[in-house]
């Protein structure tokens, strides 16, 4: 099955670019052999020279996401050596595409096998998710002294102006809500 490159003009290819990812990614003919194994920080314009180059039409069959290039580099070049006899005149494996594939993911966990990777399915999963989180202002968590205040002026121990213990009215000078606060100066109309 070959992999839509429009998911990379979004914001995900940028993402990926800005954080400076790399893939290593296989691209075949129409019928799904011979293959190439090629790697790039810039998908879109690694395939379009290939595309370019190129007297048939090429599909990408798979693509394998790394934190690196010089992994990408590394998988890409591992792939070529431990697959050296299947390939044919110019850089062309003659094997199937869904074999490489699977080859470049196990020559990826084996090369780095603490690095977390991601096939184009898995990535655009994950984008998706992600994009339907609803955007918007999170709300920060109150502070400890503000739901401590809180659940004091619930219970009735701890006034919620000035986050004093008192029993029954606080006289806190600083207390809004005492008094001689704020909120009583305003009731009687003295406050300017």
């Amino acid at each position: 099955m070959a992999i839509d490159l429009e998911a990379y003009r979004s914001a995900m290819g940028s993402a990926l670019r800005s954080q400076g990812y790399a893939c290593v990614f296989i691209t075949t003919v129409a019928e799904g052999s011979p293959c190439r194994v090629n790697y790039a920080t810039d998908i879109m314009g690694a395939v379009k020279r290939l595309r370019r180059t190129s007297p048939v039409q090429l599909l990408i069959q798979d693509v394998l996401w790394l934190p690196d290039r010089g992994m990408a580099m590394m998988i890409a070049d591992n792939l070529r050596d431990n697959l050296g006899r299947h390939y044919t005149a110019g850089g062309w494996l003659n094997l199937p595409a869904a074999t490489v594939a699977e080859a470049a993911r196990s020559a990826a966990v084996r090369r780095h096998p603490g690095v977390v990777t991601f096939t184009h399915a898995e990535l655009t999963a994950r984008w998706a998710h992600e994009a339907e989180k609803p955007r918007g202002r999170k709300r920060a968590r109150p502070s400890k002294s503000a739901r401590m205040a809180a659940q004091a002026a619930k219970s009735g121990a701890w006034c919620p102006g000035c986050s004093r213990e008192v029993s029954g009215v606080c006289h806190h000078f600083n207390c809004a809500i005492g008094p001689n606060g704020l909120d009583a100066q305003i009731a009687r109309g003295s406050a300017a």
